[in-house]
């Protein structure tokens, strides 16, 4: 059951933000509705557990948590966090496949550890995972406006062996 806690609150504070009036078909895979039993629920059934969760998330997600700010943003697949307190945070490069699977708005303990490049230590409160830091002014320039990608014009139009025999034979 210890395990299970991280979960269904990650679940909730997921649902949390999903529109009321949107169906559990748009977010649960067919496995996961069975194996959680939604599947077995008229859309009705559906629609009221969806206004429930929305309902409790309103009312408890603030009450979860020890008052530590929280993640707002998640830069460059995990390498910059900002939080709640628009701190931001570089994070050590062997640390980001951990601060890539981290989801908002949850709350992040901030720790002065004092060593190395890395001095500080950010723990997710839901999941327990910790990670290597050093605060940081503003993000790199590259993840400000990132490069533009610029496609290849369009190769002109190829006629069928046939059309193109044909033209070549009236020019």
């Amino acid at each position: 059951m210890h395990m299970t806690y991280p979960f269904l609150i990650a679940f909730l504070l997921f649902a949390y933000k999903m529109d009321p009036d949107s169906s559990f078909d748009n977010f649960m895979s067919p496995s996961d509705q069975k194996r959680t039993g939604v599947e077995k629920l008229s859309q009705e059934e559906k629609m009221e557990l969806q206004k429930w969760i929305n309902s409790y998330c309103a009312e408890n997600v603030g009450n979860i948590g020890g008052g530590y700010p929280s993640i707002s943003e998640i830069f460059g697949n995990g390498t910059y966090i900002r939080l709640s307190d628009d701190s931001l945070w570089k994070i050590d490069p062997h640390d980001t496949p951990i601060t890539q699977s981290w989801i908002t708005p949850v709350e992040i303990i901030v720790e002065n550890k004092g060593t190395g490049e890395y001095p500080y230590q950010l723990t997710n409160t839901l999941t327990g995972s910790a990670v290597r830091a050093q605060s940081v002014k503003e993000l790199p320039p590259y993840l400000l406006h990132p490069p533009e990608i610029i496609m290849p014009p369009p190769s002109p139009p190829t006629l069928p062996p046939n059309e193109a025999k044909a033209k070549q034979k009236k020019s």
